[in-house]
């Protein structure tokens, strides 16, 4: 132990990914699949590298080059997540934001009544951490560098979002966008664009397997990604036969064999699955759901009733 916390040559994670497991776990799954390969130290994701719960903040005060902080909805009611921006915070660690489309960023009153809008923030005290630290790295967080990430999860948006984590941010702001590249003058706080050499190549269309997701879900599309990166290792010696993911303006090709489909609640809302569903249906392939949403449930006769008139 005293040779781990003292005699040892640097801190051994590169970066810490802090985010809510409902917001952003797979996001967060998918962000270390891309970033471990690139680094020499380690990625931490709690759910693979914590085993005392206890020792948390102590990894992210001690242990930790870098706290990514990935910015859903619902981060910042999360005290376990805050005790971690607030041990980062205290202890000088190195912070960078990724702003995903439904963060809202805290206001003053939310901020300055930080107790009344998340009661279990008091847990924190027996950690050393009071309800005025975290006040304080609510302030904090907000001045720290960021990578807004905007439009849909793709092959883009996770090259840039990794370039620019292990390149490092020169400025305060780099804005990521799937659909466009995004230009100094398109923002007033003059975000830094992401270069058109980052943008990827289109996804091969003459595979035998696709994932088919509500890309409009940042979860889903990152599940789905996910899913790829998992299955491509045990499909190596079968290349035609590796998944890819469709995006929401590709059609499913002819040679489409298989579709594996990522249900969440949203799933049948969205129009490019349906129609992709309808085609595959036409095609007679086999369809795997796999199922990311706890909650999910197949749809009712009803459901589908009024889908067909739409």
């Amino acid at each position: 132990g005293v040779y781990e916390r003292f005699l040892r040559s640097g801190k051994p994670y590169q970066f810490f990914l802090c985010h809510h497991k409902a917001g952003a776990g797979n996001l967060a799954r998918l962000l270390k699949m891309s970033l471990q390969p690139q680094v020499a130290k380690k990625v931490f994701v709690d759910s693979d590298d914590l085993r005392d719960l206890t020792q948390l903040f102590g990894v992210v005060s001690s242990d930790t080059e870098t706290l990514v902080v990935l910015c859903s909805k619902e981060i910042l009611s999360r005290p376990w997540c805050m005790g971690e921006v607030t041990s980062a915070n205290c202890n000088h660690v190195s912070v960078v934001k990724i702003v995903l489309s439904d963060f809202r960023r805290p206001d003053e009153h939310f901020i300055d009544n930080y107790e009344q809008h998340v009661p279990d923030a008091v847990m924190l005290s027996q950690h050393g951490i009071s309800v005025d630290l975290i006040k304080e790295s609510l302030h904090w967080l907000c001045t720290r560098p960021e990578i807004e990430v905007r439009g849909q999860m793709c092959a883009t948006t996770l090259t840039g979002v990794s370039r620019c984590l292990l390149g490092g941010l020169s400025g305060d702001k780099v804005v990521i966008d799937s659909e466009r590249v995004v230009r100094d003058d398109d923002d007033a706080e003059g975000a830094r664009s992401m270069p058109k050499r980052w943008r990827s190549q289109a996804v091969p269309m003459d595979k035998d397997n696709y994932i088919l997701a509500n890309m409009a879900n940042l979860e889903s599309a990152a599940a789905a990604f996910v899913l790829s990166r998992l299955l491509a290792p045990l499909m190596q010696h079968l290349p035609e036969q590796i998944p890819q993911v469709l995006q929401d303006d590709q059609v499913l090709p002819a040679t489409a064999k298989q579709l594996c489909l990522i249900c969440d609640n949203g799933v049948f809302t969205s129009m490019q699955v349906v129609r992709t569903l309808v085609l595959a249906a036409e095609g007679r392939l086999g369809v795997l759901p796999v199922v990311a949403e706890a909650s999910f449930r197949f749809p009712s006769k009803e459901f589908l009733v009024s889908l067909a008139k739409q």
